[in-house]
């Protein structure tokens, strides 16, 4: 029983390894293909130590794909968000 648990227990750290060395991997070029974007963002964040969307937008540009909630939010939330929306204007609550 002994051997199997640590059988096991070697497969799993193995796949963590392989797991991690992808993501690494998958990591660094992404990062080395967007070099001049974060030059650019790098400069700016120095400078004014924080962002908003707009000031990202304006550097960088719109995002490739919309952005989606992937979360469920709570009612409490979602009625917070509903009453924020009506009285901004703002549409994506809705």
């Amino acid at each position: 029983m002994t051997a199997l648990l640590l059988s096991a227990l070697w497969n799993y750290r193995w796949e963590v390894r392989k797991l991690i060395a992808s993501a690494s991997r998958r990591t660094i070029v992404c990062l080395t293909s967007k070099k001049g974007e974060l030059e650019i963002f790098g400069k700016e964040l120095w400078k004014k130590k924080y962002f908003s969307k707009l000031t990202w937008k304006k550097l960088i540009g719109k995002r490739p794909f919309e952005r989606k909630l992937t979360y469920r939010l709570s009612p409490i939330r979602k009625n917070l968000l509903l009453k924020w929306s009506r009285q901004t204007g703002h549409r994506r609550y809705r």
